[in-house]
């Protein structure tokens, strides 16, 4: 049987709400744990389209807030001194 898989998902939201968060956020428009919890509803939107189309395997651990290159870099420990 043939199963499904993504390698990710957009992670900006339909109406590119996690730009205009992190942009608020970074003015001192909204408080931090505004900007987690849009952050928390693009997750939830993304798993649950996935779950919808069908999807065998759902990425976890592909959201980023801004650089996912930095985030990967830190998460592995090989940030330079």
């Amino acid at each position: 049987m043939l199963k499904t898989a993504v390698l990710g998902y957009p992670r900006i939201g339909e109406g590119r709400e996690l730009k205009k968060a992190t942009e608020a956020y970074w003015k001192g428009g909204i408080s931090r744990e505004v900007l987690e919890e849009t952050g928390r509803e693009i997750r939830r939107k993304n798993w649950l389209a996935q779950k919808e189309a069908g999807i065998d395997f759902i990425p976890s651990n592909d959201f980023s807030f801004y650089d996912q290159v930095l985030d990967m870099t830190a998460l592995l420990g090989a940030v330079p001194p």
